[in-house]
């Protein structure tokens, strides 16, 4: 739990997704790693759109990354 935890707060998403995935088939009702897991995807997703639109301003392709910054709002639009 507490190795899942540090990846969340180094924003390691992937990392901290498979500690949590396999803490919680061990030991389904362990305090609140369900709803770690549903905010650890929540917040890779939002990391993903940000990195893509990054890298798409970076190339000049200033539509696409409009398209991932408009996605990223709709999912959470104080994402920061």
């Amino acid at each position: 739990y507490n190795n899942g935890v540090t990846a969340i707060r180094q924003e390691k998403w992937s990392d901290a997704l498979t500690i949590l995935q396999t803490l919680r088939q061990e030991k389904p009702d362990y305090e609140d790693v369900g709803n770690l897991i549903i905010m650890v995807r929540h917040l890779g997703r939002l990391s993903d759109l940000l990195a893509t639109a990054n890298q798409q301003i970076a190339d000049a392709k200033y539509a696409d990354a409009i398209e991932k910054i408009d996605e990223l709002i709709k999912l959470d639009e104080e994402f920061k």
